[in-house]
């Protein structure tokens, strides 16, 4: 028989609201979405950011493609899931527009509580 222990939900870090948020950033800042590589090679063309995030999340590193409207380049922001709030971003290509969206965002995550998700 199990116990109410076995039972209850198990809590596991949730990094959907800031992978969300940092989407919202790099949106409000002019960039599209392009698409994601989930870290093994598989790249899906996604322009909603519900599903990038959901991609995104599906795995514990990956990377989201965005289109610069100013010169129509595509560019590189590679996350890792696991960091502590404010540091989901490991690395992106090179371009102060992208990197000031990205501080912004990581600015207003740094030194919260990890949001926290029940799972069975």
């Amino acid at each position: 028989m199990k116990t109410n222990t076995e039972n209850a939900p198990r809590l596991v870090r949730d990094y959907k609201p800031e992978t969300h948020s940092l989407i919202v950033a790099l949106q409000r800042a002019g960039f599209i979405l392009a698409g994601v590589d989930d870290g093994d090679g598989h790249f899906q063309l996604i322009t909603e950011s519900q599903t990038a995030t959901a991609a995104l999340c599906a795995v514990d590193e990956a990377t989201l493609f965005v289109t610069n409207p100013a010169d129509g380049k595509r560019l590189a922001v590679f996350l890792v899931l696991g960091n502590s709030p404010g540091e989901l971003v490991n690395d992106c290509s090179g371009n102060d527009a992208l990197w000031a969206a990205i501080s912004a965002n990581a600015d207003l995550w740094e030194g919260r509580e990890q949001p926290m998700e029940a799972t069975n």
